[in-house]
Order: structure tokens, then sequence, then C-alpha cells
């Protein structure tokens, strides 16, 4: 039976060994400091494995705090797999199906996202409520718990071995006595004020606010079950209910606010002047009752980036090891979640025992970069929201606009953002991808109510006068200026980016069947990727704060410029070089026609000239980068940044823009047709080309054409493809009469299989699936005869088989031999269908 206070009940006696141990000589595997959100749950879980814990607590009085009391569906899910749901129920929590984003009065409903496997698309739900009263039914579910001994001291060292400096346990005060408990693992969870962090981590708090609460009572909030972000022109509000009459209102208030200081009338003065007129009409009454009643209490709002554990027999865990700003309410849930996953990197099957302490140091660097998938993106988006809602920066407010529009776009808009803040997608490329989407969408509003719409950022940098010396422009144009020239490099750098996928796209079409050159594309692809979006951020981040970037005379700190820009530069070149060179060798081994060959040279020629334009923009990024005056002084590297982008662009779409080609040229020669009264033609490139190459196979039945046509040219078949696509009736007569068609035969094949990688030689049309009745009732014998697919969307998909409804058209051209010995160069058959299909 788990013990509380350190004595029994009188009516209980030990029940096992493990519990006298831990009740009289305060021994178990695990000692936790904290019986808070974090060590509740971990006593739990590791109590539930068969751990002997002892959860140690200052005081186990019901807390009164004013944060900690929104749960995500993120956090929810946790605390079931840790079989503590029951822990939400009769403490008058509230569901929350999502947020309310207030913006200047105009709100936006921003559910929670179903999850994409729900078949019933039911979408989640958090919880919301008093915060001690779920910490007590935390604290309870610990003391059922078995191996689990809950005793409220208060730790104030640790208990080292002088030799190793290895962890031992814990030394504390019970009821003014000095106390001990040891494990062979101590974890230490005492919370955001933890008096054990700074001998241990290296990084500290950084607070730069202050959240200040109060209870309304029986508010009317805009939307029922939703947590409620007010934003205008302070920081954000916060407003969800936490209970059947209480709703909790939480105030973030930065330091030395000019509104809230002493002057002003202190806290109470900026609440009743400032946040009490930007609520919503129906929330006032209540808001002003509460600031009336005094009842104000205040919560730092703290970021502390997370550190690996490595120190022996000890680990530091919760808001003592790693915190962020509270504004998405993502601590329980990042809390509930490493408790999941530590449990299972230390279960006994993986751990044995915690005296093997390089195995326990080994899970927890696993535990430290695998939790990162859910807190690097409720960590990072926490942040970035608050600087974001908390901003008074011109700039940043447009950011802010465009966030906000983001939202009222609705579908993926919201579905994305809210399932990262919930903790349901754990995918921190899809924050990388909003964090843009937002951007773009901010710049495009910025530059749209300013009324320039020559979209390109360097053309609205020359607008303001990108180009001229600086002495002849004002400041603010100045400003402007260098604004849209450090936008412009953020799309310079995903331009090229992009250039570089379309091309590692284009390879993988081209030489699909060639294995290790796929493998060889796939990881240039996502070094493409990492590369482009990395360079990208340091490019947003260059400077601190971000608009130093354009306003050189604000105080802060910028990156070494000639080193960033010679550091993408040499990647870009490399990339571009590496991409060049990857197809040289599989092309110089294809056979091709003098015009294609001819074609393939320019397009190279024009990837050379990309190369030569890349590596003169680095020649003249070194005067560039130190130029004192840089609307003038950037002009030359520009000027071929802009000859490097559009060549590389123009080369990305040579041979998408060769089918368009393709096509005009063949309908035209359909046009001429017509006016010389000929029997119209309609060719399909993709199949006269294929024909004209002779990827030709043996049928087993014989074949034979109507007089007359023995000599058919396969370049000119009509296709029936095309020809049902306008006029059935026109295809079947001229299948029957006309230009050449007499000759054609329909061939079913039943075999889904790929033909032309039929193995053995001796293998027949019959066998494979056949021909089904006699080709020609005249018959007569015609043994060579090429096969083209008709029904010919997905030529370059033939390795993955032909479908059993797809029909052949034959047609007599050479002799061939059988699949097994006429079988080509995979190279070579997948030029052919390139010029085919372009």
């Amino acid at each position: 039976m788990p013990l509380m206070l350190d004595s029994p009940p009188p009516e209980a006696a030990p029940s096992d060994p493990g519990e006298e141990r831990r009740r009289l000589h305060h021994e178990a595997d695990v000692v936790i400091i904290g019986a808070g959100i974090l060590g509740c749950a971990l006593a739990v879980a590791l109590g539930n494995q068969g751990r002997s814990v002892i959860l140690l607590e200052r005081s186990l009085k019901q807390p009164d705090r004013i944060v900690g009391e929104l749960l995500q569906p993120g956090g929810v899910a946790a605390l079931e797999k840790l079989g503590l749901r029951d822990c939400l129920e009769d403490i008058d929590a509230i569901k929350v199906e999502g947020y309310e984003v207030i913006y200047y009065g105009e709100e936006v409903r921003i559910p929670y996202p179903a999850a994409a496997d729900d078949t019933e698309k039911k979408r989640p739900q958090g919880r919301s409520f008093h915060h001690g009263r779920f910490i007590q039914r935390l604290r309870e579910a610990a003391m059922r718990t078995p191996n689990v001994t809950v005793i409220e001291t208060t730790a104030t060292d640790l208990v080292k071995n002088g030799w190793t400096g290895q962890i031992l346990g814990v030394e504390g005060k019970t009821k003014g006595e000095k106390d001990y408990f040891f494990g062979a693992l101590t974890i230490i969870a005492d919370g955001y004020a933890s008096k054990f962090r700074k001998e241990y981590i290296k990084h500290t708090p950084v607070s730069k606010s202050k959240f200040w609460g109060l209870e309304l009572i029986d508010a009317d909030l805009p939307l029922p079950h939703h947590g409620h972000v007010v934003l205008g022109d302070g920081a954000p509000i916060l407003l969800y209910q936490i209970g059947t009459h209480e709703t909790r209102a939480l105030i973030d208030i930065p330091e030395n606010l000019p509104s809230a200081s002493v002057k002003n009338g202190g806290v109470k003065g900026h609440l009743r002047d400032i946040v009490l007129p930007s609520l919503p009409k129906k929330v006032q009454p209540s808001f002003e009752a509460a600031i009336d009643s005094g009842a104000l209490r205040s919560m730092p709002n703290s970021f502390l980036p997370p550190s690996t554990n490595t120190n022996p027999g000890m680990v530091i865990l919760g808001d003592a090891m790693n915190m962020r700003h509270p504004l998405t309410g993502g601590g329980m849930t990042v809390a509930f979640n490493d408790a999941v996953l530590l449990s299972e990197l230390l279960s006994p099957e993986l751990v044995p025992t915690f005296d093997d302490t390089k195995l326990v140091l080994k899970q927890m660097e696993r535990f430290h970069w695998q939790r990162k998938s859910l807190t690097s993106v409720i960590n990072i988006l926490a942040q970035a929201l608050y600087s974001l809602f908390a901003a008074n920066d011109p700039q940043l407010k447009a950011l802010q606009l465009g966030c906000f529009r983001y939202f009222h776009r609705g579908g993926a808009c919201i579905d994305g953002p809210v399932g990262l803040l919930a903790g349901i997608i754990r995918r921190p490329f899809v924050l990388f991808y909003h964090f843009f989407a937002v951007a773009l969408l901010a710049i495009w509003i910025y530059i749209s109510s300013a009324g320039i719409l020559n979209l390109p950022a360097e053309d609205v940098a020359v607008h303001y006068g990108f180009g001229k010396h600086g002495k002849d422009l004002t400041k603010e144009n100045l400003k402007h200026a260098l604004m849209y020239f450090w936008l412009y490099q953020i799309c310079y750098k995903l331009l090229g980016g992009f250039t570089k996928l379309a091309f590692l796209c284009l390879y993988f079409r081209l030489f699909w069947c060639a294995r290790t050159f796929m493998m060889i594309a796939k990881v240039t692809i996502v070094v493409v990727i990492v590369g482009s979006l990395a360079f990208a951020c340091g490019t947003v981040l260059m400077c601190t704060p971000v608009q130093k970037s354009w306003n050189r005379q604000l105080q802060g700190e910028c990156f070494n410029y000639a080193a960033f820009w010679y550091a993408h530069a040499g990647f870009n070149t490399l990339m571009d070089i590496w991409i060049y060179i990857m197809p040289l060798p599989v092309l110089v081994k294809l056979k091709m026609e003098k015009r294609d060959r001819y074609g393939l040279y320019f397009v190279f020629a024009l990837g050379a000239f990309v190369i030569a334009a890349s590596v003169t923009r680095m020649v003249l990024l070194n005067p560039s980068s130190k130029t004192p005056d840089p609307t003038w002084g950037s002009m030359d590297a520009l000027i071929w940044t802009e000859v490097e982008a559009n060549t590389a662009i123009i080369c990305a779409c040579l041979p998408v823009i060769r089918k368009l080609f393709v096509i005009l040229w063949c309908r035209l020669r359909c046009k001429h047709a017509d006016e010389e009264d000929r029997t119209p033609i309609v060719r399909n490139p993709r199949l006269t080309s294929l024909a004209s190459k002779s990827v030709s196979y043996v049928p087993l039945a014989p074949i034979i054409l109507p007089s007359g046509d023995q000599d058919g040219d396969a370049s000119g078949m009509i296709t029936l493809e095309e020809m049902f696509k306008t006029d059935a009736g026109t295809a079947q007569r001229l299948a029957k009469q006309g230009d050449g068609m007499q000759g054609t035969t329909n061939v079913t094949v039943n075999s889904a299989k790929n033909l032309p990688n039929v193995e053995e030689e001796d293998k027949t049309m019959s066998s494979a699936g056949g021909i089904k009745g006699p080709a020609n009732p005249h018959g007569g014998i015609q043994l060579t005869t090429d096969v083209t697919v008709e029904s010919a969307e997905n030529l370059p998909d033939l390795e993955k088989g032909l479908n059993a409804s797809d029909t052949l058209t034959t047609h007599v051209t050479t002799e061939v031999t059988t699949a097994a010995k006429a079988k080509r160069n995979s190279f070579a058959i997948m030029m052919d269908l390139l010029r085919g299909y372009g």
C-alpha cells in the first residue's frame, strides 16, 4: 500500500518488502522530486511497470495557480495512454473544442482538426479546469498505484558520490528533521522555480513579461467551449472557462510597460484603461467586476530551451528543464507526452535496472531527440505566436494581420496550425510550411495595401530607390528599399531550391529504372530541400531584431553578411554542378538521333551557363557585402543573380515546352492535310514514336492483312485512342477504309505483366494472355509485326504492367525477334518514350 506523510494508517501494515523498504529505509528504484503534473504521471507510469518509486512533495495541500489550466487534445490522448483519463472526471472540467481569435473585434473560429485516419471525422477535445483540483486527482492516482509511496517533505539538496559525482538520492527535511531518500535514479521535476536547475543546466530561464490573472464569474463568452485570444493594440489576452461559473482571464503585461506604471495606476490602471475597452462587449461587465474585487495574481512567462541529461543517476524534467510561453497552453501536453515517452524508453524490457547508469544515460539521449517531434513544434509555435501577437512594430503588425487573414481562409489553413498547437500533428515540416505560407500572405497584403502591385520584390525595391545612391534617397525610402531587398533574398533562396527540384523531378521521370541513380537523386532532393529552407530561414533571422535587416539604425546584431552570402553561394554553385553532372554518365551511353542529341546538348549548354552565372555572382559578392552604399553597390551581383535565376527557370521549363511544340506541330500538319483534301490523319506523337522505334513482340497466332497493304507505314498510322475521343463513327470508317488503316488488327492482352520484360525466349503471346480467336478470317501468315499500345496515357509506366483492358494495335513493319532477344537497354527505351511524350 502506498503511504503518505511517511507514516501508515493504523489499520494498514506493510504488505510487501518494497513498501517496507520505502517507508522505513527510504530506498527505492526511483526518487521523484515534485508531485506536480509530470512527477505524478511518471510515478504512476513507473509504478505500473513494477518499479519502486518514492514521490516527494513539499506540500500536499491543493495548489492554487493561474496557469496549467488548459489541457490540449494531445495531452488528453497522452493521459489516456498513462491510464489517468479518469483524473479529468469530477473536477468540473470544461470541454474545449478549439479557439476563437478576436482581432480588433473581428472573430474567426479555429476548431481542432479531425484525425486523418478517423473515418467518422470526430474532432478531438481538450479540457480546461482548476489547476489545483486536477493536481489533487493526479496525486490520489499516484497514492493508489502499487509500488509508489508519496511523502510530504522539502527537498533541500542532492546526495552525491564524492568520488564519481553520481547522484545517489535526495536530502530533505521532514517535519523539521533532516531526512534522506535513496534511489538508483533521481528525477527532478520541481517546476519553473526549480532550486536544482542552476547547478546542472547551463541555460537560465528568460522572462520578459508576466501573465496577470483574473477569475471572472458567469462571464458571457462569445463562443462557449472555446479558448479566446483577443488581439488589439496591446499584448494578447486569453479567456477560457475553467468551471461551470468560472472563467480565467490572463493578460500579458511586458516588463516596463508605460501604461502599467505606478504613474498610470499600475496593473489595475492598465487593465481598466487599455484591456477592458478591447474586450467583447458581453465580457466587459464580468471583467470589470473582477478588477473591482482586487483578486489579482501573476506568473512569469518564461522560456527555457531543453537540455540533454548527462548527469549520472539524475534526470531533470518538466518546467525545471524546458519551458515555453504559456500562450498556447502546451505545457501540460508536453509533460504528459514526456512521461509516456520516458516510461517507454526506461521500461524493464529495455533497462532492466537503473543501476546501469550508462544505459540510462544512453536512453536519456534518445529521449532528448525523440521528444523533439512534438516539443520543438509546441515550443517554437508558442514563442513565435507570442512574438507575433504581442508585436508593436509596423512590419510585425502586418505579419499579425496576415496570420489572422490566413485563419480566415479556413480548411487546411486552420487545421494545420491548430493541429500543431494541440499536439495532434507532430511534424515540424508542417510548421515550416504554414510559417512561409503566412509570411507570403502577409507580404501580399502589405504590398497590396500600400498600392504597389508589382509583386516581384526586386521591382518594389527599385520603386523605392534600389539601384540609386543611398544619399539620394529619403530615410523612409531607403528603409523600404532595403526591406524589399531583404524579401527578395528570401525569395531567391527558395527559387534556387525549386529550380533544382524541377531538374531532379525530371530525372525521376527519365531514369526511373536505374535504382542506384534514383537513390542518389532522392538523397540530393533531401539536401536541396534542407539547404534551401535553412538558408531562407537564416536570411529571415539574419539580424536580431529582424527589423535591423532593413533599418540599420536599430540597436542589435547581424550575421557576417559576407560569410553568410558566400556560404549560400558555395552551396548553390556546388549543387548546380552536382545536378548538372549527375546524368552525364548515363546520357553518353544513349543511342539517339542527331536532332535529339543536339536538343539535349542545347539544354546542357544552358545548364553550364547557369553554373557560369552562379560563379560570376559569387565573385561579385565580396564588394557587395562590404559596400557602404548597399542600394548602389549591390547592383552588379544582383544583375548576375537575376541572370542565373531566370536562365535556370528557362532550363527547367524546356522539357515541358517541347511537348507543347510537338502538339502544335502535329496539329499544323493535320491542318495542311485537310487543305490538300486528303483523308485527315490524327497522329499521336506518343504512339507513332514508340511504333517507329520497333518496341516489338512476336504473337503466336498468324496475322494477315488484306492484299495491297503489306507495306504499311507505322509512322503514319491513325490511333483509335484519339479518334474515339472525337467521333467513334469516323474512327470505324477509317479503320475499314482510308489512309493505310486497312491493316490494323486489335489484339487483347490478358496478362498484366510487363510484356517488354518477358524472360523466357519461347514464351508467346498466347501463354502471356494471347490472341482471342483468329486475327483475320482470310488466313495467311505474317510472322513479323509491331505492337503499339493504343491506350497510351501512361507510357512511362510500362514497367508497372499493362491492364487487362489495354488494346494493342498491330501493324506490319520489319523483322524482329522474340521479346527476350529484342530487349533493349532500359535507358534507350526510356529516351524513346521521352521523345514520344516530351
